[in-house]
């Protein structure tokens, strides 16, 4: 099936929003710790992961990689983001390692 750019931009678009993180800047203490998240603008870090199943060609990937930057952002590819065990974006280890140190990372200001 093909499908056109727009088509595509909206659905990655949608996908993205749906599964955003962002660093938080903001902290108030009233019933507990409520953490705000900042805003992303362009120039700033994102870094991209893939915590479960994985695109089926690395050029889905680099497509995704490519639609970030276009956003105006900075990307920071996962380690293992291009790794695979059978459906997976890798093994349990490989993918709880790149998302546990993307939260880590001072650098990223939000994670896809």
């Amino acid at each position: 099936m093909k499908i056109s750019r727009r088509t595509f931009c909206n659905y990655a678009a949608a996908a993205m929003a749906s599964t955003l993180y962002f660093r938080s800047d903001k902290v108030t203490a009233q019933h507990g710790t409520i953490m705000k998240p900042k805003r992303l603008q362009p120039g700033m870090t994102v870094g991209l992961v893939s915590p479960a199943s994985n695109a089926p060609e690395n050029e889905d990937i680099s497509s995704s990689l490519d639609f970030v930057r276009s956003l105006g952002f900075m990307v920071k590819a996962a380690p293992n983001l291009f790794s695979r065990n059978q459906y997976l974006a890798g093994t349990d280890l490989q993918r709880a390692q790149d998302l546990n140190s993307f939260f880590a990372d001072p650098e990223i200001d939000g994670i896809f």
